[in-house]
């Protein structure tokens, strides 16, 4: 964010070539990251609605989805890195700008990159969570429907505990 506010004041990119291809690359990260922990999250619920005994194999289950969402996260940025540089502009007067100008060989090669990078990181997280918030719903309601019996039946519960 530093870089980013200092980038905004200048309007013009002074923090070199590997800076410029670093930033963006992290800024790439952050959003994946987000996006799939948040996947993370809406699957564990899932889980624990949907299967909620299965407690022992919830830990490493977690830990395997999380590690998968990071190394997604930081696998689908490794393309900034390649793709940003610095380009400067010396007529009318200097100007450098970091950006992916000339990095694509036609525009639909960066607009299919721009669409994959969308699908990836918006999406695909969406489908999966909507999936996973309707099955929770789904199987709430169903329990809920369950336990709902009509007022003329009398539903006892007891313990198996005996005195």
């Amino acid at each position: 964010m530093p870089v980013d506010a200092v980038w905004n004041i200048t309007v013009q990119w002074l923090a070199g070539d590997f800076a410029c291809r670093l930033l963006m690359f992290l800024k790439l990260q952050a959003m994946y990251s987000c996006a799939f922990v948040t996947v993370v999250i809406s699957l564990d619920r899932q889980y624990a609605i949907l299967d909620p005994l299965a407690i022992n194999k919830a830990r490493k289950r977690n830990r395997v989805m999380l590690t998968v969402a990071w190394g997604m996260s930081v696998a689908l940025s490794v393309p900034q890195i390649f793709l940003f540089h610095n380009v400067t502009i010396i007529h009318p007067e200097d100007f450098t700008q970091c950006t992916t100008r000339g990095s694509f060989i036609t525009h639909w090669h960066e607009t299919a990159y721009n669409m994959f990078t969308f699908s990836c990181l918006f999406l695909l997280p969406l489908i999966i969570m909507i999936t996973c918030y309707t099955r929770i719903f789904c199987e709430i309601s169903k329990r809920l429907n369950k336990d709902n019996l009509p007022s003329n039946e009398v539903h006892l519960r007891r313990s198996k505990k005996t005195s």
